[in-house]
């Protein structure tokens, strides 16, 4: 909850990418992790009906060799948080289809999911101070749902 918060009051006061790093902070809790999150690709993200009537995505993070790997379908928040995204997404390079885009067109590297969801962390008080720290590794781990356990 305390993570929810934090990711909730991110705005462009923290981050000129605040779209992008609230995106990225949602696809971590999704069990997504950092190298899967840099992979995701634009030519692979599909908007869906839930049989709610609800508008999701399902999107997937092909590998190193082109293959499509695992089909995620986005939770309600995540998917929102990707609508938002994409109007501001980056122009990307020529040949880049990836759905993250940092400077120069380029996807980010796999360090970044990681550096942004402890900037974040960080803004909370109750999980500035955690030990140990907050990680995207760790959010993907344990999802929306989960709960950490205190270290």
């Amino acid at each position: 909850a305390a993570f929810l918060a934090a990711v909730g009051g991110w705005s462009e006061r923290n981050s000129r990418n605040h779209l992008r790093d609230r995106l990225i902070a949602y696809l971590c809790l999704e069990g997504l992790r950092p190298g899967k999150i840099v992979r995701l690709d634009m030519r692979h993200l599909y908007e869906v009906t839930t049989g709610t009537g609800q508008q999701v995505y399902e999107v997937r993070a092909p590998d190193d060799h082109e293959n499509v790997g695992h089909q995620y379908t986005l939770e309600v928040l995540t998917s929102a948080a990707l609508r938002e995204y994409l109007p501001k997404r980056r122009k990307p390079a020529e040949g880049v289809h990836l759905v993250i885009i940092g400077e120069g067109g380029q996807g980010i590297i796999s360090e970044y999911p990681n550096k942004i969801v402890q900037q974040i962390a960080a803004t909370s008080s109750v999980l500035a101070q955690r030990t140990p720290p907050v990680t995207a590794d760790a959010l993907a781990h344990t999802g929306y749902w989960d709960t950490p356990p205190a270290g």
